[in-house]
């Protein structure tokens, strides 16, 4: 369990569950009866603003009269269609007009069960190749077989092994000794093949880190990653530089961090980019140039204005940080004019809603948000609307993520309130007990978007997706219970904290626990300790656990900052903390004060004093 598992390479939305919904105390939340046309100007008439929509229930077809009962009628065929309603002679005619026909009607690509990606595509696009060549399947080697080599020495042999199946034979090694053969195989090749797959030396370099403190091993750890520090960009390669850099500079070295934080930074990876711009800063700060820092600092705001990295690195600035809210109401479009494919999908979407279909209008948005997720930023922002009315806050949040950080000047405190919503508090308040409120809420955004009825895939369940084997643990409660959302969080509340209590108050770490599990974090603290906590935050081995905390964090800082009005005031700030001199050791939180909000326990976060 030491080694990232498959979630090192899965792709992270936000953890289990990412988090959106609307609540009472904003004005988001709408009603989700079906919409009849209102008088309003034409949307391509200087634009309506966010509010104009969320106040008058504004679809897109309110101004398209000529389609609109064509549309809704269509949307009910499709809703009797899907609940098998639909006559099989009308279904089959239906079907076949759209063959004759794709483009006559807004529901015809999905009839046909087309994608938007698909459907978006024109014949011309695609070319046909009528010669194609033969293509030969590499077959991977079972992860049995990549075990072997390893303990073999034989790295060679790996050239086609997985992420999937490198991290599972590694997690079967259990001593030093049984690597050695793996780390011997792999520094002697040459670069070339650890280009061709790097994921071999990363997951390598990453299975020796499960033995630290061994000071012995950090050079092996450091000449592994640097196997892959020169390949082209890549997932495995990337993570390797980042790993690599942040460890040189715990280790009191930014010279030799600083070229691979600024290849991470002009990559773009969303990642590790802020994450980047961020450790330059802390070097420049560690090296006394003030310039450089203050630069960084402003930089990182302005490109990354809702990152965690940047919250915490201009967490003295409460001027800088609130610059980052605009005081206008955005404006929104209700069609592309760069894709307008799509535009047939966002009437079948409204079509769907205009007839009080919300599950179907639901399912046609979560098909299609690969593609709806390119569009306009302030197209995004109504497509944000409408996925609140089909009561999805993930998908909710998945817009406004994308539109933040697309269009930072529509990031204003009513679209946070909507990023950041506040439902079901006087529950919170109620059980939280010692607990800030707000740390609860920051919780269940990310586990469950305040969705009640939110499952997870490996069965976890409810606003704080609490499995129901923990559940029991705590009170003898049914699974049904689980979806009562006083329940939930009453027992949820428990379980985070006895996780607080266990850490100290710390709650990074009964963050980190509550996402990964307590001997894991126990074994992490013991591997990096003595590390400043932000380097420990980052090097989190599992990359679900690693986002878990810190947008956790960040989602605590917003709440603070957006409703601290219910409780008192917002907490205050530590000024950054600079990087120990003449140590090897970097200050950790546990050298900082945490300052509690009023009225309860003292919470240890690298945000708050």
């Amino acid at each position: 369990m030491d080694v990232p598992q498959t979630i090192e390479v899965s792709s992270f939305l936000i953890c289990r569950w990412t988090t959106w919904t609307s609540l009472a105390l904003i004005p988001w939340s709408l009603s989700v009866a079906a919409v009849e046309p209102v008088t309003a100007p034409a949307p391509d008439a200087g634009g309506l603003t966010l509010q104009e929509v969320i106040d008058q229930g504004v679809l897109g077809l309110n101004f398209e009269p000529e389609t609109l009962l064509h549309t809704k009628e269509n949307a009910r065929k499709l809703a009797d269609l899907w609940r098998k309603h639909l006559p099989l002679i009308e279904e089959e005619s239906w079907k076949q007009s759209c063959k004759r026909d794709p483009s006559q009607d807004d529901f015809c690509p999905i009839v046909l069960g087309l994608s938007a990606r698909e459907a978006m595509e024109a014949p011309e696009d695609s070319e046909v190749n009528e010669t194609p060549e033969l293509i030969i399947e590499v077959v991977p080697p079972s992860t049995q077989v990549v075990l072997d080599a390893l303990k073999a020495g034989k790295v060679d042999t790996l050239a086609n092994a997985t992420s999937v199946q490198m991290y599972s034979a590694l997690r079967r090694i259990k001593k030093i000794s049984e690597l050695n053969g793996a780390i011997g195989g792999a520094l002697a090749l040459e670069t070339g093949f650890h280009c061709k797959n790097p994921i071999v030396a990363t997951a390598i370099a990453q299975k020796v880190e499960t033995f630290f403190p061994d000071a012995t091993l950090k050079s092996t750890m450091y000449s592994l990653f640097d196997k892959v520090a020169s390949c082209p960009d890549s997932e495995a390669a990337d993570r390797a530089r980042f790993r690599s850099a942040v460890h040189r500079i715990a280790d009191g070295n930014c010279t030799g961090a600083l070229p691979v934080l600024d290849r991470l930074y002009s990559s773009g990876n969303g990642e590790y980019a802020p994450r980047a711009l961020y450790w330059k800063a802390r070097c420049a700060d560690a090296r006394g140039d003030k310039l450089q820092f203050s630069m960084l600092q402003q930089k990182l705001l302005k490109e990354f204005p809702l990152s965690y990295h940047s919250i915490v690195l201009n967490r003295s600035q409460l001027t800088r940080l609130s610059r980052v809210l605009g005081t206008h109401m955005p404006r929104v479009l209700l069609r592309s004019h760069e894709n307008p494919r799509l535009n047939a999908w966002i009437r079948a979407i409204e079509g769907l809603i205009a007839i009080d279909s919300i599950p179907f209008a639901r399912r046609v948005m979560a098909r299609s948000m690969d593609s709806l997720l390119k569009l306009e930023p302030e197209l995004m922002l109504y497509l944000s609307v409408l996925a609140d009315r089909v009561r999805d806050p993930i998908l909710q949040f998945r817009f406004l993520g994308v539109v933040f950080r697309q269009a930072p000047d529509l990031i204003t405190q009513d679209t946070l309130k909507a990023f950041y919503p506040l439902k079901n508090f006087k529950a919170i308040q109620e059980y939280a007990g010692s607990l800030d409120p707000f740390f609860v809420a920051s919780l269940i955004r990310q586990e469950s978007g305040f969705n009640p009825q939110a499952r997870s895939r490996v069965g976890a369940m409810g606003l704080m997706q609490l499995m129901p084997r923990t559940a029991f643990t705590l009170e003898r409660v049914s699974r049904s219970a689980l979806l009562d959302p006083r329940t939930n969080i009453r027992l949820g509340t428990r379980y985070i904290g006895g996780l607080v209590n266990h850490y100290g108050n710390d709650a990074e770490l009964a963050l980190a626990s509550y996402n990964a599990g307590k001997l894991v974090v126990d074994a992490w603290k013991n591997r990096y300790a003595g590390m400043d906590r932000m380097a420990f935050l980052d090097l989190i081995p599992y990359k679900e656990t690693r986002d878990y905390v810190v947008l956790i964090s960040r989602n605590y800082f917003w709440y603070h900052n957006l409703y601290g009005e219910l409780q008192g005031r917002p907490l205050k700030f530590n000024s950054i903390q600079p990087i120990a001199k003449n140590k090897r050791r970097m200050p950790t939180v546990e050298d900082e004060a945490p300052q509690a909000a009023p009225g309860y326990r003292k919470l240890v976060f690298t945000l708050f004093e």
